[in-house]
């Protein structure tokens, strides 16, 4: 019986000793690892509001003061930002931590938002020097962990594809995906998130860029409305801080387009059905009946005249405005594992930019180039 004690004893041992050893080699090779799959993708800088593509390993905040018509400000702390790791090869998470929305408004309560997840898995990709592309597709989720009214009735879950595509010191990054919530989709809605984002690289740490960002409702309270974002903006970075850790620091404005309810009347030849809406003056004078419907478009979509069989005209006439237009102004700080740029950028760098960046270090600001 002791000599079976013993030897259990014995194997548990051996087990133990080599998780510990597994372990150890796992972690004290993250960084290699992490180097290597950054080194197989572009070296982009990543958008202010728009997830990248990429795999990065980072801890981002992001602060947004969102001003509406009546000049309320709106105070969002965090964004909905947090901790992004790449664990193994292809893959990364992202744990976003709940923001805290301050409403500056007495009849509206402050609160914290919803948790969420993310999920990425790179399906091909290629640096600089191989094409410059990525694809890599995602699934999110957000607990409906809000306070207040400050989140969503029900869990969301969000499968999204990432591109991105690069030309020399230009390139483009954008995610298509659809929001899912887990209940009620006729009181939450469903949501298509199409976000675009167009960068170029100036002096290898200045990224100008303009973000076209468009959600497209579906059932819930918006159903049929569209938003629109054109948000431009900069990023400064990769400035090296200390050994491996980088930061970046980004600001942009985006303005929301307005967008209307429009009622559309539709006239037709049915006699049947006569709808006494339908006013005679109003450019309408040879149809003999005309039927309402509703429609909701933006103000960039103001169509006058539909042909169809039984349909010969119509006028679109604007019912009631449905949002105003307001602005969101956005600050990101990150840090983040710091990877090697690519040695494409350097080789494309001009003689007279090697002038400066050496006329900066004689000035005694070279820590960050």
């Amino acid at each position: 019986m002791r000599k079976t004690a013993l030897s259990c004893a014995a194997v548990v041992i051996c087990l133990a000793s080599t998780l510990i050893s597994a372990q150890d080699g796992y972690f004290a090779n993250w960084f290699n690892r992490v180097d290597k799959i950054q080194a197989e993708q572009p070296h982009w800088i990543t958008p202010l509001a728009t997830t990248t593509p990429r795999l990065e390993e980072e801890f981002r905040y992001d602060q947004l003061w969102q001003e509406n018509a009546k000049g309320v400000t709106t105070d969002n702390y965090d964004g909905g930002k947090g901790l992004e790791l790449i664990p193994v090869e292809k893959v990364e998470v992202i744990f976003n931590l709940p923001p805290y929305i301050d409403h500056n408004n007495p009849t509206v309560r402050n609160g914290w938002g919803d948790v969420a997840f993310l999920v990425k898995y790179r399906l091909l990709s290629a640096s600089e020097e191989h094409g410059s592309y990525i694809l890599t597709a995602f699934l999110g989720w957000s607990l409906p962990t809000g306070s207040h009214t400050n989140g969503a009735l029900h869990a969301v879950i969000t499968p999204t594809i990432a591109y991105g595509k690069g030309f020399g010191h230009f390139d483009a990054q954008g995610t298509f995906g659809i929001g899912f919530p887990v209940a009620d989709t006729n009181l939450v809605g469903r949501n298509y998130l199409w976000n675009n984002t167009f960068q170029y690289r100036v002096l290898r740490k200045f990224w100008p860029e303009v973000e076209l960002n468009s959600t497209f409702f579906q059932n819930g309270p918006r159903d049929g409305m569209k938003q629109n974002f054109v948000t431009p903006g900069l990023i400064i970075g990769r400035l090296h801080l200390w050994q491996r850790v980088g930061f970046t620091i980004g600001s942009q404005r985006r303005e929301i387009g307005r967008q209307e309810r429009f009622a559309l009347l539709r006239c037709s030849d049915d006699s049947q059905n006569v709808n006494p809406a339908c006013p005679s003056p109003r450019k309408i004078s040879r149809m003999r009946a005309c039927r309402l419907s509703y429609s909701r478009a933006s103000t960039a979509v103001m169509p006058t005249k539909i042909a169809s069989a039984r349909a010969f005209a119509c006028c679109l006439e604007s019912a009631e405005s449905s949002a105003e237009r307001f602005f969101v102004n956005v600050a990101t700080v990150s840090l983040h594992s710091r990877n090697r740029p690519s040695p494409i950028f350097r080789r494309r760098t001009t003689t007279q930019t090697e002038t400066l960046y050496a006329h900066l270090r004689r000035s005694g600001i070279s820590a960050i180039f």
